[in-house]
């Protein structure tokens, strides 16, 4: 397991390189010597890896809080990125009109795919209506 000694003395080199903690979070150094926390999992038999934060703003205690909250995540077999993105309070705000009228299309798109997608929408509860445009 690492310490934050560890953590504060990796520094650059040749090529970015992984320093390992536990259950798949590891820090992810480049060769510039930016430090950002990564967490490594399956989903659907697929290898993934989520971003956490620079280490600058994470520190090793709140990633490895941030690991338990996303192991949590793919107990209900969702998607820790695409819950994340859909509890974004200020996502409207920031895109303005463009991003209301493009979620709006994407809402009533998935709502008609919904049932043939064979992945797990989190964010979805069934009986929900379309946005309107």
């Amino acid at each position: 397991m690492l310490t934050d000694k560890a953590v504060r003395a990796a520094a650059a080199k040749d090529k970015a390189y992984n320093l390992t903690d536990s259950r798949g979070l590891h820090l992810h150094v480049t060769a510039s010597g930016h430090k950002r926390w990564r967490y490594k999992y399956r989903l659907e038999k697929k290898e993934r890896l989520l971003t956490l934060g620079a280490y600058s703003e994470v520190s090793l205690a709140d990633a490895r809080e941030i690991r338990d909250d996303a192991k949590k995540i793919l107990r209900e077999d969702c998607d820790p990125p695409a819950r994340r993105q859909a509890r974004t309070p200020d996502r409207e705000r920031r895109f303005g009109k463009v991003f209301r009228r493009g979620s709006s299309r994407m809402a009533c798109a998935s709502e008609r795919t919904l049932e043939a997608s064979s992945r797990k929408r989190c964010d979805y509860q069934p009986g929900e209506r379309c946005l309107s445009r």
